[in-house]
């Protein structure tokens, strides 16, 4: 595999213009600034303040703070390319809010990108970030999972590496940026207090100078698996599920997660026309069932409503894969069957899945009779442990052949193109370094059932 990029299926050509020239140009020194800004904080023995861009509407953008010490914060932001007015939002990191501040920036234009810099103690951070398009526009979403992060307090047992992979996926500018689980993997101990988990995702995001450009320039979307949820393979049993959902909703952007008396890290986005349902595999797994039937019951009802041309159905674990070694939907037949007897009963067009966990990447393709071909891009590793196939996985019938990639760790982008009613679905497989591995493309008639 190597370097090479393949059309894996379909056609179309692979696509390698990525991101354009001026918002390359923006990234490149927002990144230049930060490390710059980093040699100088480390001399002075602090901590940057760590920002993460979060979820966005057609006139609002949330922006996620962290500081080392108690103190107020300052963004001064304009329109790009350069507006006539500068606005200004500011807040104050709180010892009892664990020095973590939201920045809720409202009255933006649809559509519209915004530039400016952060400003705590006289250290600055600078950030670009847009508002969601009220009409289709070509959008370009990276995605991946599974972010280990070497630990010089654990001598042996580290598995982390190819750090470099953010400042690639930041060089494609993606609009928006989906992490997918094991966002962070909590050690023995770790798992025991909210506290213990908070300071892990902190220490973790510092180690991590390549990762904050990525955050501070793109709309980031997070769910959670095992690793940041608690134990390996833990579910609804974990007895700190409560603390660790409040853990995940204190340490990203946020937004709206769980529903009224349903508590969960699931939700739903929608970028221009294109709708995203983000699950929650971990808070109600038992030995019956992965979601559990009130997010089932979420999941179809949101799915039966939406009207987009594609709907990304995004999860931690596989999903289509009928082979499952290890903690795949399929371990769930019945639950499974119940949403792929729903997307065909009701005629849900344009569904597409994507998820993590498997520490590869691959393509699955299955075609109920009756349908429309369903596919699930899996992208793993970001930053952990690479899996070799095991025979168990070598001779599976719904892999796209020569989907599989696990050389080096790995990333997916999707970039969706094309006038209305006639949007394209790029999916592309990149490695560590930023090369492309293979590319496929949909149409969104491909993903519609015949009349």
């Amino acid at each position: 595999m190597g370097q090479t990029s393949r059309q894996v299926s379909g056609s179309g050509r692979p696509w390698l213009g990525g991101a354009r020239p001026g918002l390359r140009f923006l990234i490149r020194v927002a990144g230049l600034l930060l490390v710059l800004g980093l040699g100088v904080r480390l001399a002075r023995a602090e901590e940057p303040p760590l920002v993460i861009l979060g979820p966005a509407t057609s006139d609002s953008v949330v922006l996620w703070v962290q500081t080392d010490r108690p103190g107020p914060i300052e963004l001064r932001y304009h329109q790009h390319p350069r507006g006539d007015r500068v606005a200004l939002a500011s807040g104050r990191a709180r010892s009892e809010s664990h020095l973590i501040e939201r920045l809720y920036l409202t009255g933006l234009e649809p559509g519209s990108r915004y530039c400016g810099t952060l400003w705590f103690e006289g250290r600055p951070v600078p950030v670009t970030f847009q508002t969601v398009p009220p009409e289709p526009r070509d959008i370009t979403i990276a995605f991946g999972s599974c972010v280990y992060v070497n630990d010089p307090a654990i001598p042996k047992g580290e598995n982390g590496g190819e750090y470099e992979i953010f400042d690639h996926i930041a060089r494609d500018a993606p609009d928006l940026m989906l992490w997918l689980g094991d966002n962070v993997y909590y050690r023995p101990g770790d798992w025991d207090s909210a506290e213990a988990m908070r300071e892990r995702t902190r220490k973790d995001r510092l180690r991590l100078p390549n990762l904050w450009p990525l955050f501070a320039n793109t709309q980031n979307y997070a769910i959670w698996d095992d690793h940041d949820f608690g134990p390996n393979n833990a579910d609804s049993s974990f007895p700190q599920k409560g603390e660790a959902l409040e853990v995940f909703r204190q340490v990203w952007p946020g937004g709206t997660y769980g529903q009224d008396q349903i508590p969960g890290a699931f939700y739903r986005f929608s970028w221009a026309d294109v709708d995203f349902f983000m699950l929650d595999d971990r808070y109600y797994r038992s030995k019956e069932v992965m979601y559990g039937p009130a997010q089932m019951a979420w999941l179809k009802q949101q799915l039966e409503s939406s009207q987009a041309p594609f709907k990304m159905v995004v999860g931690g674990c596989q999903m289509l894969n009928p082979v499952a070694p290890y903690e795949a939907w399929a371990v769930y037949p019945r639950e499974r069957q119940e949403l792929l007897d729903f997307i065909e009963q009701e005629r849900i067009e344009g569904v597409v899945f994507l998820s993590g966990d498997r520490h590869c990447a691959e393509l699955i393709r299955l075609h109920p009779k009756g349908g429309y071909p369903l596919y699930e891009f899996t992208s793993s590793p970001l930053t952990s442990s690479l899996h070799a196939m095991t025979d168990k996985e070598k001779d599976n019938p719904a892999r796209v052949p020569g989907s599989w990639f696990s050389d080096r760790r790995n990333y997916g982008l999707a970039r969706v193109s094309g006038p209305s009613g006639q949007r394209l679905l790029t999916l592309e497989c990149k490695d560590s370094k930023g090369q492309l591995v293979w590319t496929l493309q949909l149409r969104e008639r491909d993903l519609r059932f015949s009349p």
